[in-house]
Order: structure tokens, then C-alpha cells, then sequence
């Protein structure tokens, strides 16, 4: 059995870092869609409030 030396561990952390990361902007993209669809219906009801005025 190899002994698990403290650079393989730091390469381990670099790699376990990365896949997370890869995962996250499945939830990021969403979110993203979703603050901007908020932004344009404020916009929307912004104009039609000053339309009615």
C-alpha cells in the first residue's frame, strides 16, 4: 500500500475543489434567470404605473 504523501493530499483537496465548483453553477445559473425575470417585471410595472398617471 502507498503512503499518502502531504502533496498527493494538497493535489486531492485541488481536485475535490474543482468538482465542486463545476457543480455549483448548475444552481447559480437558476438563480441568475431568475433575479433578472424579478428585475424586468419591476420594470414592467414601473411603466405601466406611469402610464396610468
Amino acid at each position: 500500500m502507498k503512503r499518502t504523501t502531504k502533496k498527493d493530499f494538497s493535489l486531492l483537496l485541488l481536485q475535490n475543489t474543482f468538482t465542486k465548483k463545476e457543480k455549483v453553477p448548475r444552481y447559480e445559473v437558476p438563480l441568475l434567470i431568475l433575479k433578472y425575470l424579478q428585475y424586468m417585471f419591476e420594470v414592467l410595472l414601473l411603466l405601466l404605473l406611469q402610464t396610468r398617471l
